[in-house]
């Protein structure tokens, strides 16, 4: 009985040693995979900047994500809105805890007008961010400005969207159908297009109000590749613990030392342990 009781756990640690070697090897294919996507992101983000397009599909924009562009335009600040609440970037050290990010359209030199998130903003100054004049490069005319960032996707919609007042100045996410609605003399998005949204990096804003993003907030992610190098020791040791125990029950399925303490302890009768001496017991 005994040797078939051994046996059993010498395939139970076989089992969790193949479960901890499995899952260190899947989390070293992640650690692998999350290395390569940052280290694209990042080139990607230092790349050269191109001019910013006026239209794209959910196809484009997922093939052209987070892709450095600039663009020249006039921006309408007086028509912006703040979409959150939201925390503040990693990149802004800010105790604060909620705070909002300004949209504001742009209308570029061939008359198309997108969207661009200019920064993360206090709840109190949510109205008083005006952009300074920065003139174009490529314009003699100082009212165009030159924006450079990032293209990035519109943030996590609802399935069950909740109505609610597009005239509003605070918007709790955004929406094409919104958009086209606050907006509908400058911005026509078709069901086929997803909004074009640029989160400008440079240049910098006037007494930093509002916080621009910068490309490392881009790269946060929740498991970093070092937390992945440590789930990679934890379950290869879980493995080799477990491999080491199966070899030990299978070279002496007898080998109760191994549990003596917990399995082995020593049970006296009622009449053994009254008979016991007693213990002197020194109080202090």
């Amino acid at each position: 009985t005994s040797c078939c009781i051994m046996s059993k756990c010498s395939y139970l640690f076989v089992l969790a040693g193949c479960v901890g070697f499995y899952g260190g090897k899947w989390q070293t294919r992640r650690r692998k995979e999350k290395q390569e996507y940052l280290d694209y992101m990042g080139k990607r983000m230092s790349a050269e900047p191109v001019p910013c397009p006026h239209t794209l599909t959910e196809a484009e924009l997922e093939q052209r994500k987070m892709q450095r562009v600039f663009i020249d335009g006039i921006p309408d600040c007086k028509n912006e809105i703040v979409v959150g609440p939201s925390p503040a970037p990693s990149s802004a050290s800010i105790s604060s805890s909620d705070g909002y990010y300004v949209y504001t359209p742009i209308t570029m030199k061939n008359g198309n007008t997108v969207l661009i998130n200019r920064g993360w903003i206090q709840e109190d100054d949510a109205l008083e961010c005006p952009e300074s004049s920065t003139p174009s490069e490529s314009s003699s005319s100082k009212e165009y400005q030159r924006f450079y960032g990032l293209l990035t996707p519109p943030e996590f919609v609802p399935e069950s969207i909740e109505p609610f007042d597009v005239a509003s100045t605070f918007w709790p996410f955004l929406h094409r159908l919104a958009i086209n609605t606050r907006w509908k003399d400058m911005i026509h998005i078709p069901p086929e297009q997803v909004p074009v949204v640029v989160s400008v990096t440079e240049p910098k804003p006037d007494n930093d109000i509002p916080v621009r993003l910068k490309e490392r907030d881009f790269l946060n992610v929740k498991v970093t590749p070092d937390q992945h190098l440590s789930y990679v020791i934890f379950w290869y040791s879980i493995g080799a613990i477990s491999w080491f125990y199966a070899y030990r029950f299978w070279k002496n399925p007898k080998a109760k030392r191994l549990f003596k303490r917990r399995w082995n302890r020593p049970k006296l009768s009622r009449s053994e342990t009254l008979a016991q001496p007693e213990r002197d017991l020194k109080w202090q």
